[in-house]
């Protein structure tokens, strides 16, 4: 039985983290904190790290930063206690010291993965996006109406791109100059397709050209991209499915072919051996 002391101050800690993930909800994009979710003047904009790994996970950087050194301390805390739960109080000096930095970097790789999959999830619905844009552009309505309409009407409430791009529409209506303003939706959301089509929203409003002919072909770019995304993966997991096939067709062949063929061969020299 483990000693009464480790649960008396884990249980406390796990509550507090509980607690601390209800606040990281509370605070994602589109929740209750969205309008704080402004990454204000150039020099109040997250550069630094965590700063912009939070933001580009949907995350009100200024709110998560307590929360985030918060967690990785309690889980810094919690896994040696994890460990010594298991091992009924008895745990090398070395084993706990690698479980307590697992632990502490247990957030940062909870992180990675959620910004992963936000940005995975922006790019796989950011050409349809920009088809929806040219459609709205062709029919005369002006760009920032044409992204606002299109995040709106052509994505489901609470997708990371309508969240984003609604934000964008705020930030121009509050008088952020537009080529700002779409520069900072591709650095809160990291999406290399989004820097591109900052880049070429820039060139347009620098230039006086119109884009809708240069958004239809980079929205056709990363359809071209999303098929090979697509096809890489069925040939990936096609792969994936084939290694454990081999790995039981080869013994049953094995048992069925070469086994049989063993004994006739060792029937046949011991035959051999007994004529001579």
């Amino acid at each position: 039985m483990s000693d009464w002391w480790i649960d008396l101050i884990a249980l406390p800690l796990l509550l507090l983290f509980v607690l601390l993930l209800f606040l990281v909800e509370t605070s994602r994009l589109g929740g209750p904190q969205t309008s704080a979710l402004d990454p204000g003047p150039p020099q109040r904009r997250p550069r630094i790290y965590p700063a912009n790994l939070i933001r580009q996970c949907g995350l009100n950087p200024e709110a998560q930063q307590l929360i985030y050194w918060l967690s990785k301390l309690l889980l810094g805390m919690l896994a040696p206690l994890l460990l010594l739960e298991l091992l009924l109080g008895q745990a090398p000096g070395w084993g706990l010291a690698i479980s307590a930095a697992l632990g502490f970097s247990a957030t940062d790789l909870w992180l990675l993965a959620r910004r992963r999959r936000r940005r995975a999830e922006i790019g796989s619905s950011l050409s349809f996006l920009i088809s929806l844009i040219v459609v709205y552009l062709r029919s005369g309505m002006p760009l920032t109406h044409a992204f606002r309409q299109a995040a709106s009407h052509g994505l489901p409430a609470g997708h990371p791109l309508a969240d984003e791009v609604a934000l964008l529409g705020r930030e121009i209506e509050a008088g952020r100059d537009r080529d700002e303003a779409f520069t900072l939706l591709a650095e809160r959301t990291g999406v290399e397709a989004l820097r591109r089509l900052a880049a070429i929203i820039h060139v347009g409003l620098t230039a006086g050209a119109p884009i809708t002919d240069t958004l239809q072909a980079q929205a056709d770019l990363l359809k071209t991209r999303q098929l090979q995304l697509v096809t890489e993966q069925i040939q990936r997991r096609s792969m994936e499915a084939m290694l454990p096939m081999l790995l039981i067709c080869f013994p049953v062949f094995l048992v069925l072919v070469l086994f049989p063929a063993v004994i006739q061969l060792s029937d046949v020299l011991n035959m051999i051996g007994d004529l001579f």
